[in-house]
C-alpha cells in the first residue's frame, strides 16, 4: 500500500479578516504524472465547490465560489500548490481538500480543516 503522498496540515485556525495559507505538496512524484490540482471547499452541510485549479500548461483558474477574488496560489508549482485565502469570514470554516489528478495512480488528496475562532 502506498503511503499518503499528498501532504497537508490537518487543521488550521484563523480569525475573521485575517489571511491564511493552506499548504499542500506532493511528496514523491517519481514516475507519476501530475496532471492537475484542484482545491475543493466542503461546507459543514457537505456541499462541495471547486475553488482553485492548477494545471501545468495553463494559467491558474479560480471558479465561482464563496472565496473567489480572495483565493490565490502562492506558487504555480504542481508539487507545491499551496493557496492563500484573504479577508477570512466565519462562513469560510470547513474542509479544504487538495486533490491531485495523477497518472497512472488516479486521484490522491489531502484534507485541511479550517477552524474560525
Amino acid at each position: 500500500i502506498l503511503g499518503q503522498r499528498v501532504k497537508v496540515d490537518p487543521e488550521v485556525t484563523s480569525y475573521p479578516g485575517q489571511s491564511v495559507n493552506l499548504r499542500c505538496s506532493f511528496s514523491d512524484p517519481t514516475g507519476v504524472q501530475l496532471s492537475m490540482v484542484t482545491w475543493i471547499y466542503e461546507s459543514k452541510d457537505g456541499e462541495r465547490k471547486n475553488i482553485a485549479v492548477l494545471h501545468p500548461s495553463f494559467d491558474p483558474n479560480y471558479p465561482d465560489s464563496p472565496v473567489k477574488g480572495r483565493v490565490s496560489f502562492l506558487a504555480k508549482e504542481m508539487t507545491r500548490p499551496s493557496i492563500q485565502i484573504t479577508d477570512l469570514r466565519m462562513s469560510d470554516e470547513g474542509k479544504y481538500i487538495c486533490e491531485y489528478a495523477t497518472y497512472p495512480s488516479g486521484n490522491e488528496q489531502g484534507t485541511t480543516q479550517l477552524v474560525m475562532l
